[in-house]
């Protein structure tokens, strides 16, 4: 959770210098160790986990979480190992070459 004090954005402090870095430039990637990786896309409205070969200029597939929960998205940036659905309180999620989607209520 972000924490504002006199027009200073401040973070816990596990999550500053990841923050600072994805503010900086608007996306993280973590390698899973099984030739894919995962990628933290700061949006406008959403923040996105995606999910695809390591290196690839194209994802498999993505979740999205609203800004609001961008602690949650991070947290499972960091956590999770890419089997089955990103955890946490996704909204929508899109799902290979073929474009499909889902979306998920809170």
């Amino acid at each position: 959770m972000v924490v504002k004090d006199d027009d200073e954005v401040k973070y816990p402090p596990m999550l500053a210098k990841l923050m600072t870095d994805l503010e900086r430039t608007g996306s993280m990637v973590r390698d899973l160790g099984d030739g894919r990786e995962l990628c933290l896309v700061a949006q406008m409205f959403n923040v996105k986990i995606t999910i695809g070969p390591s290196g690839a200029e194209e994802w498999d597939d993505s979740w999205e979480y609203r800004k609001e929960d961008d602690d949650a998205a991070v947290a499972a940036w960091k956590t999770w190992d890419g089997e089955g659905d990103a955890p946490g309180p996704w909204i929508r999620t899109t799902y290979g070459a073929a474009g499909g989607f889902r979306r998920r209520g809170r």
